[in-house]
């Protein structure tokens, strides 16, 4: 997955607040529709755009028993091994 940094993606979103569709928005910026979507959804309940901090857990933590949704593993974990 792509990294964006916080300059850019004000400047996608400024863009689609400027009165441009998000289809050409995705378009000109080479991004995909769900990342402007969770851009604007994440500035919407967090009040910014910096990037989320994922959580590691290591592969024991996931053996012993401890339950963790599939797609919380999926999205916010990186393994550590």
């Amino acid at each position: 997955m792509k990294s964006y940094g916080i300059d850019f993606r004000k400047r996608v979103i400024n863009y689609v607040e400027a009165g441009h569709s998000k289809k050409e928005t995705c378009q000109l910026f080479g991004i995909s529709t769900n990342t402007l979507y969770l851009w604007e959804k994440q500035l919407k309940e967090l009040g910014h755009l910096e990037r989320q901090k994922h959580t590691k857990i290591s592969s024991e933590e996931i053996s012993d028993g401890r339950e963790y949704s599939l797609l919380f593993l999926y999205v916010k974990v990186e393994v550590s091994c």
